[in-house]
Order: C-alpha cells, then structure tokens, then sequence
C-alpha cells in the first residue's frame, strides 16, 4: 500500500440473473417473469445505515456506481456513454430523482428472435418478435397470471412501451444478427467436432471420489492404501 492512500472495504452482493424452480413447469433462466428476471443487489457502504430503496435499478448501474465511488465521474471517466446510471445519488437520497424504466435483453442462443423487457413502475412489457406480447401489472398480479395488454385503460401506456421499442432498438437488424451469431457458433461446434475433440469446460476435481468407495474400486485399495497410506502390495 502506498503511503496516504486509504483502504475503504466495500461491500457489493448480487446475482447475474434469478432461475426458475419449477414455477409454470420452467427451469433455470431465459425468461421475463419475476423468478428469472428480478435479482438480489444490496450494498454496504462504511458508516451509511441500512435502509432499502424502491424504485427499480438494473446491473447496468454498478459500472458508473463503481466510478463514481473510486472519485471519478462516469460521463467524463468512460469512453463512450455508459447505459446505466450511477447509485450513489439514490442511497444519499431515496426519493431523489431516478429513471423509471429499467430495460432487459435475452438475445442468446436459442433465441429465435430479440426478447426485450421494460419495466415501468408496477408494469411489466414484454416483446418478442415471434411471440405475442406481454403486459402484467405486478401490483394487481403478482404471479403474472393476467395478460392485460388489450385492457383499454392501459392502451396509452402500451403505446408508450412501443414506441420505445422501436426508438431503442432496430429489431429487423438485431434479428439479422443475432440469427447469425447463432450460425457461427453452431459453424464452430461442428468444426471443433472433426477429428480430435477438445473439451473446452473445465471440470473440477470431485473431492468425495477420495472418501467415498466407488464401484470401479476395489475395497482394500480405497480401505488401505488410500486411507492409511499403506502399500497393499506384496514386499519380495
């Protein structure tokens, strides 16, 4: 540590994404509703008490929040425009000023077309290019049981969540690649599979397969040799 700098711990506790357990028969992630989508983020700042802060925020913020903690200001620090807006502002002040809106993406393989979120308030929108879309009042229906989006009453606010849509995102070219991605990588594995195959996922060593018998070893082997150190082997 050089001489005049300051260790201040920070304390940053969330997830990448939430998983199904069952819930409507689906399992793990790659979906909008509330078990894959809505994730944990709590932080401990030294010397600021707890309290919790309502309105919505995404991942995408930590990036500036981080800047900004190390003494920097993320629109002047970063190269380009960062997407997401730094947290600090928000827990010095819980009704300070903040965007309504936090937006989601699911563009990975599998994907037959870009899959986008906006969440506004209590509302959830769903888009997909290949499937109807989605409008759930999360107040009103927690479960996301109720499709509301030909409800005449929100029909104001669906052509809100549109309109940003199209102003977001150009979903014909998006499509376009990620249509492509999904052929290269598909391209790839066949490649990787002529002639020798080279296993890219690393597997750990299974720590219980040293204290445990398995069936392809013989007992006095496990019972000896590896717990007692023994050499079960015959001395000439």
């Amino acid at each position: 540590m050089k001489p005049g700098w300051i260790l201040i711990q920070l304390l940053f506790f969330t997830t990448d994404h939430g998983d199904n357990l069952g819930e409507r028969g689906l399992w793990y992630k790659k979906n909008f509703f509330e078990a894959s989508a809505r994730i944990p983020l709590m932080i401990n700042l030294p010397g600021q008490l707890g309290q919790r802060i309502t309105q919505h925020v995404s991942l995408v913020d930590l990036v500036p929040t981080l800047i900004e903690m190390a003494g920097e200001q993320p629109d002047e620090f970063t190269v380009e425009p960062l997407d997401g807006k730094s947290l600090i502002g928000l827990m010095a002040d819980s009704d300070a000023a903040w965007p309504q809106n936090v937006y989601s993406e699911i563009l990975a393989e599998g994907a037959a077309a870009p899959q986008i979120m906006i969440r506004n308030k209590q509302y959830k929108y769903i888009y997909s290019g290949s499937d109807p879309e989605l409008l759930y009042d999360l107040e009103q229906d927690p479960n996301e049981r109720h499709n509301c989006i030909a409800e005449p009453g929100l029909s104001d606010l669906v052509k809100e969540f549109r309109a940003q849509i199209v102003e977001k995102w150009d979903i014909p070219s998006l499509t376009q690649d990620v249509v492509l991605s999904q052929e290269r990588r598909l391209f790839l594995r066949k490649v990787l599979h002529i002639g020798k195959f080279a296993d890219w996922d690393f597997v750990a060593t299974d720590q219980a397969a040293q204290q445990c018998l398995r069936s392809s070893q013989v007992y006095n082997e496990w019972a000896y040799s590896q717990m007692l150190d023994l050499n079960t082997e015959p001395e000439l």
